[in-house]
């Protein structure tokens, strides 16, 4: 959350501009393979910053566009987990705390029988490295008739199924994702082996984020969630860059000085958020690309959006705290 200039300070130390009592040292990621531009106080042992501790897996180095795709699957997740920690939820590495961690894992496939998965399994999220092959990415988008498909965009669903697991701990929040969403917690692989073999639910638009959204509550809400975390990480980049559209600017309650997320701004949020997005859509057709955000948020997708704000809200917390301290805020 702290970006900094450096001086040198001998050796393999680095020392903060302006406050050379204050130092660093590299990355082992940035060192060795220059996938990582995190720093590691001078006082700790670990060779690791704190967002490569998240990465459990890397792929093999051997091949040749590797070293590329991984260093494109850092910079997205250290996006990802930029917001996350805006958003004050529990973040805390897979490898120190357990299944109740985020961890990443970062492959690809061995043959056609043995592919590796974009998925997400107790806390782990896999993504397969073709995601960062900006061709790969975009013929598979274009086969599965998908508006939109981003490297970034595969985080955000996929940290959702790992906070959907964390919420449904609670009883009452599980009721409250039940009440919104579905039930999330049966029927996975009939429902999506469904929404695969006859499509998306008749008229989806009205309800859904997305056509795939109508494969599985899970999905559904992931997809959700995903949209969520983007209309919060662009408001703030918005919000650093200054822009002002009309007579209204994007000054929230999120930002780079306390990285916080006020929950009662979400309506707010929101009424900046789409002429932000039109705008974004109108900027993007004038540079002859499409849409920025080709999507529209019904009054059914933004109560679900609400529901996450106030999910987020009841279990924001200090990341070291555990997440019982915090109870469900009130709708």
């Amino acid at each position: 959350m702290h970006l900094t200039a450096l001086d040198p300070a001998g050796g393999d130390l680095w020392a903060e501009a302006g406050r050379a009592q204050v130092r660093y040292r590299l990355c082992i990621n940035a060192v060795v393979h220059g996938v990582c531009n995190g720093l590691v106080p001078a006082d700790e042992s670990g060779q690791l910053c704190r967002a490569c501790e998240f990465t459990q897996q890397i792929p093999s180095l051997s091949t040749v566009d590797h070293l590329e795709y991984w260093r494109r699957l850092e910079r997205a997740k250290r996006r990802l987990l930029f917001t996350l920690a805006a958003l004050h939820l529990p973040l805390e590495p897979r490898a120190r705390v357990g299944n109740t961690g985020l961890g990443f894992a970062f492959g690809a496939d061995v043959s056609p029988a043995h592919r590796f998965l974009t998925a997400h399994c107790d806390g782990l999220i896999s993504i397969n490295i073709s995601e960062a092959d900006d061709v790969e990415r975009e013929r598979i988008r274009t086969a599965m008739g998908e508006p939109y498909r981003t490297l970034l965009g595969h985080f955000r669903h996929e940290s959702g199924h790992h906070y959907l697991e964390r919420f449904a701990e609670d009883p009452a929040r599980l009721t409250l994702i039940r009440a919104t969403f579905g039930e999330v917690r049966n029927g996975y692989e009939e429902a999506l082996s469904s929404y695969y073999a006859n499509g998306p639910l008749p008229h989806w638009q009205e309800s859904h984020i997305s056509a795939y959204a109508t494969a599985h509550p899970q999905e559904d809400w992931a997809e959700t969630w995903a949209h969520y975390l983007l209309i919060v990480d662009t408001l703030e980049s918005a919000h650093e860059a200054g822009v002002v559209l009309g007579s209204g600017s994007f000054e929230l309650s999120f930002g780079s000085a306390g990285a916080t997320y006020d929950p009662a701004s979400f309506d707010l949020a929101l009424a900046r958020w789409l002429p932000l997005a039109e705008f974004a859509n109108e900027l993007a057709r004038s540079l002859g690309t499409a849409d920025a955000y080709p999507f529209v948020l019904t009054d059914a997708v933004t109560r679900k959006m609400r529901v996450i704000d106030r999910l987020v809200a009841g279990l924001s917390q200090d990341p070291l705290k555990s997440s019982h301290e915090k109870t469900l805020s009130p709708l």
